[in-house]
């Protein structure tokens, strides 16, 4: 058999370039005895003994030299090669090479023992307290003490080598009471009612357990023992972990997780409610609201542009009431609303006698009423030019001038403004300051048209339903075909025009809203919007047929469908044969 057989790969090797204090780490890492040198093509140039680096570091200046004092050659006679064959007698030299002096291994002399049975070697008794004495201990030693763990280091047996300070300070006792003590008798005592470094010597296994010191710690021991390429037990190491730290994040992780589903469950609660209140099913609205509740909590001017009758002013006031200005005054203005010679008063209101008719005790503005709180200004591309320099002004320097007195006031004002036209086309027209508008624009939020949002069609109807009942203490109901027309319908007015629609119905229905109280127009129009095919006046026979069947279903016979519809019976029952309508003998009477 060959050496290459009996070779297992090299952990640890040194570079001839590197410094003692490196070797130093290395040492500290294994219990091998020597750590061979390579160069950069790893080629064998010699070892290192721990003996020799013990015996020379004392003498030199710093750990920081290099490694050639420390290198011993190997005499051709101690090669080993990878290729050369086991005989009775043992290699001398542990480190294999190739041919090209290329280190490939190291010598297994406990696997050549195995099998042949004429090597002996004695494993070396690591002294520990001398170790730790010298300069490569003392360095692990700094690293120990630094640790924020508990450290106990055993003997094979359970003498107690060494503990750091970490553990002094969980357990409650000092090193020199624990040194050289054996850990049974720590147990013998009742100091523990067992002991991780010798459960871990008795089983030659990792041991894991829990523990409570008389400082009331609680703390997790992990003994690991470290053994030989026999498996014999050299020492325990074990590593002691304070629990209480760590329980305590753990509640405290737990009291995090109840708060988070309590604030979850609000935020729930928060965004039905928020539904609720605008009564939305669509995407788009719950964009629009995120994104004002942003808004919200900042002082930026909101410019918020959308069709007449989309919602604008509410959802003014619902940034005012999520912002940090809820308990403020919300004062809104719609500036379509002002003569022009009286924008300047009413915007910044006015000192005594500072012009003919006005007030004896002068007039504040709707700054000085909105301090601390919103303005909201809608309709704001109808706003004089002239007004609008002076509203830049405020924006810019937060103070306003009255009429007829210098003095100026100070005012802490959120501005929302609103629109329903392109204020980019009046300020090409120039008929917009182009300041005023970036300074109006900071934050843009476009209400979608409700015939762009038809799933908020239905809850807004049932909602405006519902508040009419309330209001007239009812129990009106909507016929679903009612429904289908206001989905077909465009609503050029929008949420108001579906409001005040209802309002309509509700007060001329009796206890059921039916296709009979729409308004004729708006059937027609929404009979338009499904796209039936063929020119107007075959769209139109279409939809006249839907009318005539539906009525006839509703009312259940043609003298009180004809009273329902306007027309003179005789009339109806020609169309019902124009349009081959089929009609029960019951329903003829």
């Amino acid at each position: 058999m060959y050496v290459k057989d009996f070779m297992d790969p090299v952990s640890i090797v040194a570079l001839n370039h590197e410094r003692i204090r490196d070797i130093c780490l290395k040492f500290s890492q294994i219990a091998d005895e020597e750590i061979p040198v390579v160069d950069d093509k790893n080629r064998l140039l010699g070892v290192i003994s721990k003996t020799n680096l013990f015996k020379k570091i004392h003498y030199l200046d710093s750990l920081d030299n290099g490694l050639n004092d420390l290198i011993e050659e190997l005499q051709p006679s101690d090669i080993t090669y990878e290729n050369s064959t086991i005989y009775n007698n043992s290699p001398k030299c542990p480190w294999v090479i190739n041919d090209d002096d290329i280190l490939v291994g190291k010598l297994s002399f406990s696997r050549i023992k195995h099998d042949y049975n004429v090597y002996t070697f004695h494993e070396i008794e690591l002294d520990f307290k001398k170790w730790l004495s010298g300069p490569i201990g003392s360095f692990f030693l700094l690293i120990l003490e630094s640790s924020y763990d508990g450290v106990w280091i055993s003997d094979s047996v359970g003498n107690t080598l060494y503990v750091n300070s970490a553990y002094e300070r969980m357990s409650g006792f000092s090193r020199e009471i624990v040194l050289n003590k054996n850990m049974k008798e720590f147990v013998e005592k009742n100091v523990c009612e067992q002991s991780a470094v010798l459960l871990a010597i008795e089983q030659k296994k990792t041991i894991t357990i829990t523990h409570k010191y008389i400082t009331g710690i609680s703390a997790l021991a992990t003994a690991n023992p470290v053994l030989d390429e026999n498996g014999n037990i050299l020492s325990v190491i074990c590593n002691v972990r304070d629990l209480s730290k760590l329980l305590k994040l753990k509640k405290e992780l737990a009291i995090a997780r109840q708060y988070s589903a309590k604030y979850c469950s609000e935020l729930m609660e928060y965004r039905q409610q928020l539904q609720k209140e605008f009564n939305f099913k669509s995407e788009s609205i719950r964009t629009v609201l995120n994104l004002a509740e942003k808004a919200a909590l900042f002082d930026s001017t909101v410019l918020i542009l959308g069709e007449t009758g989309v919602g604008k002013e509410v959802l003014a006031k619902f940034i005012h009431t999520h912002s940090p200005r809820k308990n403020g005054p919300f004062i809104k203005i719609n500036c379509a609303a002002i003569p022009h010679e009286l924008a300047e008063s009413e915007f910044f209101g006015y000192v005594r006698g500072s012009f003919t008719g006005a007030n004896l005790q002068g007039k504040p503005g709707i700054f000085e009423l909105a301090n601390t709180g919103t303005l909201f200004l809608d309709e704001i591309s109808e706003c004089p030019l002239g007004i609008q320099a002076k509203l830049l002004r405020v924006l810019q320097d937060k103070e306003i001038f009255k009429l007829g007195d210098k003095k100026p006031i100070k005012v802490d004002v959120r501005v929302v403004a609103a629109t329903n036209r392109n204020l980019a086309e009046l300020v090409q027209q120039k008929r917009f300051r182009e300041d005023l508008y970036y300074r109006l624009s900071v934050i843009p939020i476009t209400i979608p048209p409700l015939k762009d949002r038809k799933e908020d069609i239905l809850s807004l109807t049932y909602h405006f339903l519902e508040q009419l009942n309330i209001r007239y203490k009812k129990k009106k109901a909507i016929s679903s075909k009612v429904i289908n027309v206001f989905c077909n319908y465009h609503w050029p007015g929008n949420v108001r025009e579906l409001e005040n629609l209802m309002e309509y119905l509700f007060v001329i229905s009796s206890d059921e809203i039916i296709l009979e109280n729409i308004p004729h127009q708006l059937l027609i129009d929404s009979a338009l919007a499904t796209k039936p095919s063929g020119y107007l006046k075959q769209s139109l026979e279409q939809f006249e047929k839907r009318i005539i069947a539906s009525t006839i279903e509703d009312n259940g016979s043609v003298r009180k469908t004809a009273k329902a519809l306007g027309i003179d019976p005789a009339t109806l029952s020609r169309k019902i044969k124009k349009y081959q309508i089929t009609v029960d003998e019951d329903e003829l009477l």
